[in-house]
């Protein structure tokens, strides 16, 4: 995500809509995949919440509780794939790469954990 918001800032600030997210368990659903979901989130620098159902409804009006679990990720966002795609390729294109349309990629060449070398139906 912090790519796509980095993207979006320097190309289409629309792509990239920062939104967050709440995620909710009702009473009786066995949690314990949501908590190691979330649990791993974590340790990876995500910025999650547990909430209580109170808070939930406050950041989702309308919502109709108790909820057994419920987390908020207030960095959540959602991303225009299309627009994403486009401002990738505007921004590698920026950086030498030349992009190739309606064309299969049959190998990639890598050296160095970078990819050197396209092989493609057009040829390399």
């Amino acid at each position: 995500m912090r790519f796509a918001a980095a993207l979006a800032r320097r190309r289409d600030p629309d792509l990239f809509v920062g939104s967050g997210s709440v995620t909710l368990f009702e009473r009786g659903q066995s949690a314990d995949e949501l908590h190691a979901r979330f649990a791993e989130a974590a340790a990876e620098g995500t910025p999650v919440q547990r909430v209580s159902t109170t808070d939930a409804v406050r950041l989702v009006p309308g919502l109709a509780g108790p909820f057994a679990v419920c987390y908020h990720v207030p960095t959540d966002a959602r991303v225009d794939p299309g627009r994403y795609a486009l401002a990738l390729a505007a921004d590698a294109a920026e950086h030498g790469v030349q992009c190739v349309y309606r064309t299969t990629v049959l190998d990639l060449l890598v050296a160095r954990g970078r990819a050197q070398t396209v092989r493609t139906t057009r040829g390399w």
